[in-house]
């Protein structure tokens, strides 16, 4: 994290350089040196947002630059038929606690009882290889124990991403934290799978045309 060393070299060996911080999503005790900085960037609408209602009025400027993204691998796109039933679900992404990935699991369970044909494959962490994380193990513990329909394949390359994408019927982002710039978010989206958010900041950077399941918080 920064230190006041930090800000006090980069002045002295470069007083004349405009001073600048990266935000990319919730701050803990580096954001008593917002009101430091001469500009601040984020790559979203919403940490923008975010880092202003910490600055609370400070004349700090905040540009937003979003994270470029390549997507020539989403070149198909998903359809849905009126009377389709709705049973696959997804989650790509790190397996974190901030990701809410054992919220996910809780929530399945749920989904599990109503519907018990209702699948979760989890795409991420080091299940295909190992050895995994603590987290990694207590989410394993977490469906073996509880008897969930979830499929666990660990990492895969984009184009795999894609073709698991088109397979679901809905992906699902259950962060508990501040997201910034989902960039799975946008590959599901990109392939009109209908998404399930827990997160509000992805909403604000999605096309509101795409196909929305539900923001939950």
């Amino acid at each position: 994290g920064i230190r006041d060393r930090d800000i006090r070299l980069v002045r002295h060996r470069f007083p004349q350089t405009p001073l600048g911080l990266f935000v990319r999503g919730e701050m803990g005790s580096s954001r008593q040196y917002l009101p430091l900085a001469d500009f601040v960037i984020t790559n979203s609408t919403g940490i923008a947002q975010y880092v202003a209602d910490l600055l609370a009025g400070a004349s700090v400027p905040v540009s937003v630059i979003p994270n470029s993204l390549e997507l020539s691998y989403c070149t198909e796109v998903k359809t849905y038929t009126a009377d389709g039933d709705v049973r696959g679900l997804v989650y790509l992404g790190r397996i974190e606690k901030v990701k809410g990935v054992l919220e996910l699991l809780h929530a399945h369970r749920k989904v599990q009882q109503r519907f018990p044909d209702a699948t979760l494959t989890v795409v991420g962490g080091n299940y295909s290889q190992g050895p995994l994380s603590e987290y990694e193990r207590e989410v394993l513990d977490c469906a073996t124990s509880n008897g969930l329909n979830v499929r666990f394949i660990g990492q895969v390359p984009n184009k795999k991403t894609a073709e698991i994408l088109l397979e679901a019927d809905i992906a699902v982002f259950p962060s508990i934290w501040l997201e910034s710039f989902g960039m799975v978010a946008l590959e599901a989206d990109s392939t009109e799978t209908m998404l399930a958010l827990s997160s509000i900041q992805l909403d604000k950077i999605l096309d509101k045309g795409k196909p929305l399941a539900a923001t939950v918080q």
